[in-house]
């Protein structure tokens, strides 16, 4: 859920957050070198081999999926496009030059469609098209596999792990919670593909979490903006930046699990009116 394109005025949202393209830019670059700052300090420990990349769906923050969305948005949906393309190659770039081997598996979102929901097919989206494209950027990269799922969900065993991706717009939220309906999620697919899935991983939700359902995990990781004006002004929520990073062992399975914070939440302080919320 990086969205890249959409715009979060800070004076619009009670000071309590701030999103646009530069600052989707400093949050990428904030997580590839973090990640890179573990693989430094653990090339004599556990040695961090394999590097292994899920994106979820949302890369770019469409034009159409909410009445009133580009009055929202800092880029046109074509340049939402070619500026994710160009960072995010980038991005893995540098990450294949510190990792042996870089593996990326990759599902849609919602945000990329064109149009409002249900007047197009689910791949008629800018998100498969930037993820096609990062695939062709990067096919002739040695060290890096780039994996496009052309369904919805994307199953694959890493290590010895059962792991489901999927972006998670499927999964509704009871009172902005989606528990309920993922641990249904997970055991309906469980059902369907006659298998214990040892995780599940969406997103969507811009809210991270994980629990146990159906003798696995689940996990729904965060998002690059944060709080939205829709989330703060109309919820009253807003969600940390943050990317889950964890690592896979071949025997136990998910072991441990580090938040990659984008961004430090600000404490509001008065001005010389003694109001906290800009103006």
């Amino acid at each position: 859920d990086a969205h890249v394109g959409e715009r979060v005025d800070k004076l619009w949202v009670q000071g309590l957050g701030a999103y646009n393209v530069d600052i989707y830019k400093e949050r990428l670059w904030k997580w590839v070198n973090t990640v890179i700052k573990f693989r430094d300090e653990d090339k004599n420990n556990l040695g961090l081999n394999k590097l292994v990349i899920h994106y979820l769906g949302d890369q770019v923050g469409g034009e159409q999926v909410y009445k009133g969305q580009p009055f929202y948005l800092d880029l046109s949906l074509t340049d939402q496009l070619f500026l994710s393309v160009q960072e995010e190659t980038n991005a893995i770039l540098t990450l294949a030059e510190h990792f042996p081997e870089v593996e990326v598996f990759c599902v849609l979102g919602n945000h990329g469609r064109p149009g409002r929901k249900g007047d197009n097919h689910y791949r008629t989206n800018f998100d498969y098209i930037f993820l096609k494209i990062l695939q062709t950027q990067l096919e002739k990269i040695n060290n890096v596999k780039v994996i496009v799922s052309e369904s919805s969900v994307c199953l694959l065993k890493i290590e010895n792990s059962l792991i489901l991706l999927a972006h998670g717009d499927e999964v509704k939220s009871y009172q902005h919670l989606p528990f309920y309906s993922l641990d249904r999620f997970v055991r309906r697919w469980t059902s369907l593909v006659g298998k214990r899935i040892d995780l599940a991983i969406i997103a969507h939700h811009h809210r991270e979490c994980q629990f146990d359902v159906a003798f696995g995990e689940t996990m729904i990781n965060g998002c690059f903006p944060g709080g939205s004006s829709f989330s703060i002004s109309r919820m009253q929520e807003a969600g940390i930046p943050k990317q889950k990073f964890f690592g896979i062992h071949s025997r136990q399975g998910k072991t441990w699990t580090y938040d990659i914070k984008l961004a430090n939440i600000k404490e509001l302080t008065p001005d010389k009116n003694n109001i906290y919320t800009p103006i």
